[in-house]
């Protein structure tokens, strides 16, 4: 048996926030963790994940970040490899 040490993933995340770029990826990390771990500014209100749809090209899918807040929908998880665009 050979083990080999997991590559370190990314996800990268831009736009109304105070430290653009990418931040190391792990199980279970949320929309709303990259976004706190980024310095939101005060225009943030939307958010947009693109993703690889599996055949190489991205899907955007937009989220209200005060319904997240709010609970109204679900803070969705995230996947190595995840582009976050913050929204004015």
């Amino acid at each position: 048996i050979t083990l080999h040490p997991n590559a370190t993933q990314f996800v990268y995340i831009g736009g109304e926030v105070k430290f653009p770029g990418e931040r190391k990826f792990h199980r279970g990390l949320t929309l709303t963790q990259a976004i706190i771990s980024s310095g939101v500014t005060q225009k943030a209100k939307d958010a947009e994940i693109a993703r690889d749809d599996g055949r190489g090209f991205l899907v955007g899918t937009r989220f209200d970040l005060k319904d997240i807040k709010s609970g109204k929908v679900v803070d969705p998880f995230l996947r190595p490899g995840d582009r976050i665009t913050i929204l004015p």
